[in-house]
């Protein structure tokens, strides 16, 4: 039986011979044979193109955190030096903190009635750790007026100084004082630790504001500031006429 050419024309036709055997005749379609030839060898170079594409992505990742690890253990260095010297700090503090329970000298705080004294307190303005500068009095809001003024470091390598600020304004016997809830309802002492805190390695911006006196010609402003343990460090007082 024979089949015509057109329906043949899409297979291929093989016959095998095996020694004494008979002829096999064997039919294959091109389409498959053509798979077999080119898909065979673009999955095999799709395979190894993927392979090889994983490889280098893993490889990168491997050198980015080679080149991050030095980084983060240079950040952690630089963490636990600060660490360090926060602990340091912390230690000199409380060093001077046991020294002070056990000495008292008479000095400029024992004029400081309004400030009640802790034992061991010490008048340590001579060193001038910190300046005012650049002070300015002002029309403050809801008929107030306002001192403003920068605490600058004036540390001789910018250590960081902390501690807290008190501004007085006394006129004609009347007391007022910033900030206005430095003394608690049932005491009459002011503690030093009730001032507006600050830390600062370069300066710190202030504005403190008190109900406007009867006179506004020559006014007067003292600034106390204490360290973080208790010692006097700035005394500074400002007088100077109201800029509108």
């Amino acid at each position: 039986m024979f089949k015509n050419k057109t329906e043949n024309s899409s297979k291929l036709s093989f016959i095998l011979y095996e020694q004494e055997s008979a002829p096999k005749y064997f039919e294959v379609s091109k389409r498959y044979l053509q798979a077999l030839i080119v898909g065979l060898p673009l999955i095999s170079l799709i395979s190894i193109i993927s392979v090889m594409g994983l490889l280098i992505y893993f490889k990168n990742i491997k050198h980015s955190l080679q080149l991050r690890e030095p980084k983060i253990i240079e950040a952690l260095k630089k963490e636990n030096d600060v660490l360090k010297k926060e602990k340091s700090a912390f230690l000199i503090q409380n060093t001077n903190l046991q020294k002070k329970l056990l000495t008292r000298e008479d000095s400029y705080l024992d004029s400081l009635d309004l400030f009640k004294n802790i034992p061991g307190q010490i008048d340590q303005t001579g060193k001038n750790e910190l300046i005012v500068e650049n002070p300015v009095i002002r029309h403050g809001k809801d008929k107030k007026i306002q001192l403003d003024f920068n605490l600058t470091n004036n540390t001789k390598n910018k250590e960081r100084v902390s501690g807290y600020v008190f501004v007085l304004l006394k006129e004609k016997g009347l007391l007022q004082y910033y900030p206005s809830d430095s003394i608690p309802e049932n005491q009459s002492q002011i503690f030093f630790n009730k001032g507006e805190f600050f830390a600062t390695s370069r300066f710190r911006p202030f504005k403190a504001t008190f109900y406007s006196p009867q006179s506004l010609k020559d006014l007067t402003f003292k600034i106390i500031v204490f360290s973080n343990t208790g010692d006097l460090i700035l005394r500074k007082v400002i007088s100077s006429k109201l800029e509108n």
